[in-house]
């Protein structure tokens, strides 16, 4: 193994974990919009299911986002919803119904350690939400400080394994592929995308799952394992 100058993770499931309340999200986006029509809960959540439906090749098979924001404009339009807020503050709304996030067992620590051990460090998150709102969880965790940058797929439209986000990330992180591991939990899109893009690709694997046909350059289970790879690799 060489030792890393630069280490990319996944956010969900990797750094920090949370249950999602779909209804609690609605019903915060509700409580700060203009609803001349009464629009309710099960009428949002029937809108967004279509859309979602419709956007689910795209997202899993092109690899192509779609975002939070863009949902809201297509719901708010279709129901007669009006917000005045600016967009990040609507990310920070929707987050605040939709989530409970917790850091990862021993993330903390560990990313204290890679720190301190002059590591550059940033994410790399499919998500429907922008670097904002990612960046206000990992604040609210004491986790914002390790990270040298946050991307998200939102922002920049395209999703993990696609090659193009990770190639952005290296240039972000100005270091070669080589010098470089990437942390996630999804085989598919961490894992398969990593390789993909020549970095060193390590799996977290807490639950015990069968990697079927991947083969990760490293597999954890608990983020002490990666402080001790990184420190004897």
């Amino acid at each position: 193994m060489i030792r890393p100058r630069c280490v990319l993770f996944d956010f969900w499931n990797t750094i920090v974990r949370s249950t999602m309340n779909h209804n609690g999200a609605i019903q915060a986006m509700l409580d700060v919009a203009e609803n001349p029509r009464n629009v309710s809960v099960a009428d949002v959540q029937e809108a967004a299911m279509e859309m979602k439906a419709a956007g689910k090749h795209i997202r899993e098979n092109v690899f192509f986002e779609f975002t939070r924001q863009q949902f809201d404009l297509n719901v708010a339009d279709r129901l007669g919803l009006i917000y005045r807020q600016p967009k990040e503050e609507l990310d920070r709304v929707f987050a605040s119904g939709a989530l409970d996030p917790k850091a990862e067992p021993g993330a903390a620590e560990v990313l204290s350690e890679l720190h301190h051990l002059g590591i550059k460090m940033g994410v790399v998150s499919n998500s429907v939400m922008g670097e904002n709102a990612i960046s206000e969880i990992l604040e609210k965790l004491k986790l914002r400080e390790y990270f040298d940058f946050v991307m998200t797929s939102a922002d920049y439209g395209f999703r993990k394994p696609q090659l193009q986000l990770f190639k952005t990330a290296l240039a972000l992180a100005g270091e070669l592929a080589e010098k470089t591991w990437f942390m996630g939990d999804w085989l598919t899109q961490d894992i398969a995308g990593a390789q993909k893009a020549g970095l060193f690709a390590v799996w977290y694997n807490m639950d015990g799952k069968d990697p079927g046909e991947f083969v990760p350059e490293l597999t954890i289970s608990h983020w002490s394992e990666l402080s001790i790879a990184v420190k004897t690799a």
